[in-house]
């Protein structure tokens, strides 16, 4: 059940990408900061390395039966995330002008990759950031408390948020908007699962 909705969630996300891939709708919306920012092709790593750390948390919220029923609230948080920001790039379509990617490197064979199957559309809020802060929230709340292990953690999500306005699939408004919908749905999910569901064994 929970696949399922991950799947419908992407699903969704697809399909509003390609309602909103028209740039004569779609808004440029970035700050004077963007301009500043260099682009940055390495960065493409940490920007994949998102889907390392979504299968890694779903995977360990599974498998894990300490864990309980944390995988719903954590997939809540997720699910509230993609529906809300479905909804903000209908009413609101924002694009993201892509530099031009040269060289046959590696790199640039991936970044390439990147740009050709997640089109410039669906930009603020941006998922990446969200879900990234969603899945850094889950594992400092559950995952161990150990100094070294949260400061990892904390590394890898930030490096992720930095590598979206780095590669250009996003600007500084998407991350802030990402980073404001990540803590909404957390509250939220927190809400509609309370902590005495949670604790139920399955």
């Amino acid at each position: 059940m929970v696949a399922s909705l991950y799947l419908l969630s992407t699903l969704i996300y697809l399909q509003t990408n390609r309602l909103t891939r028209n740039t004569d709708l779609a808004v440029v919306w970035k700050w004077p900061i963007d301009d500043r920012l260099p682009f940055l092709p390495l960065f493409v790593l940490p920007y994949c390395a998102w889907f390392v750390l979504v299968a890694a948390v779903f995977f360990w919220l599974i498998f894990d039966h300490s864990q309980n029923r944390r995988i719903y609230r954590h997939t809540a948080g997720v699910l509230l995330a993609m529906l809300l920001s479905a909804l903000i790039f209908l009413v609101f379509p924002t694009h993201v002008p892509r530099p031009p990617v040269r060289g046959n490197d590696l790199v640039s064979r991936l970044l390439l990759l990147i740009y050709a199957s997640d089109e410039p559309y669906n930009c603020f809020p941006s998922l990446h950031v969200a879900i990234a802060a969603l899945k850094g929230i889950t594992l400092f709340r559950y995952g161990p408390a150990k100094i070294w292990f949260r400061a990892l953690i904390t590394i890898l999500v930030v490096l992720i948020m930095l590598s979206t306005v780095l590669i250009r699939q996003h600007y500084t408004p998407d991350l802030a908007g990402g980073l404001a919908l990540a803590w909404l749905c957390d509250r939220l999910a927190r809400l509609i699962i309370p902590e005495r569901l949670v604790q139920l064994h399955s």
